[in-house]
């Protein structure tokens, strides 16, 4: 097919709910006549994935992240699901709309939903990987799972910076740890100082906050002192 001994492919959603949804929210940012790169990718390799089924088993790497910490920069990376409201006449993202929008989408009890719902949909649904079906091993920080499917290295990433290597090396089975670099850090692009306003300004209640480090996803992948130092940074 002319592809590459090894491609890496980005995909966000191969379920078909998930694609949906994807082109939906496309839609939402470019109107109606807008097409999603994401989402044609993913209807085209999930509707592969199927075909091909049990026969070949797809290396995966996924990310988890501390929730809330997720939903603001996520806020960052697609400002314009927010509506245009949210920049400045010179087209930047505005702390103050940014802090109300957020504050508004906790309280609705709208926040840090999709993520626990992802792993079920697409890692679940799509490869067989249950990755809450065994204990995470919090003190290393990442872990492999295999099924007929599919093969997956799930890592935390507050924990990249001691991670990445050798977990690649592993999942790859690769003579050494392989060299890797940050990219699209927010605290390095033209929003860095809005996002940093943000962080620092930032705050929830505590039932807020107690209420989504109970869920599953994050008694699975974070330790008791873990969330409690999410608790410290979130907490007004």
């Amino acid at each position: 097919c002319g592809m590459p001994r090894a491609a890496c492919i980005k995909v966000h959603f191969l379920s078909r709910d998930g694609v949906r949804n994807e082109r939906a929210l496309g839609r939402r940012v470019g109107g109606p006549l807008y097409v999603s790169y994401y989402g044609a990718l993913g209807t085209a390799l999930g509707a592969r994935l199927r075909r091909v089924g049990s026969q070949l088993q797809v290396p995966v790497i996924s990310l988890v992240r501390d929730p809330i910490a997720r939903e603001v920069s996520g806020l960052f990376q697609v400002p314009e699901l927010a509506g245009p409201s949210l920049r400045d006449r010179h087209g930047r993202v505005d702390v103050e709309r940014a802090l109300l929008y957020l504050e508004e989408l906790f309280v609705r009890g709208e926040a840090c939903l999709g993520a626990d719902r992802w792993f079920d949909q697409e890692m679940r649904d799509v490869f067989g990987i249950d990755v809450f079906s065994e204990p995470f091993p919090r003190e290393r920080g990442y872990a492999v799972l295999s099924g007929r499917r599919a093969r997956v290295l799930v890592l935390r990433t507050e924990d990249l910076d001691r991670t990445l290597a050798p977990a690649l090396q592993e999942f790859l089975d690769l003579p050494k740890a392989p060299a890797v670099q940050h990219a699209n850090r927010r605290t390095h692009t033209d929003q860095a100082s809005a996002y940093r306003g943000v962080l620092e300004r930032f705050r929830l209640p505590r039932a807020i906050v107690d209420e989504i480090y109970a869920r599953r996803l994050s008694r699975h992948f974070y330790s008791d002192a873990m969330l409690d130092r999410f608790r410290g940074r979130w907490i007004r």
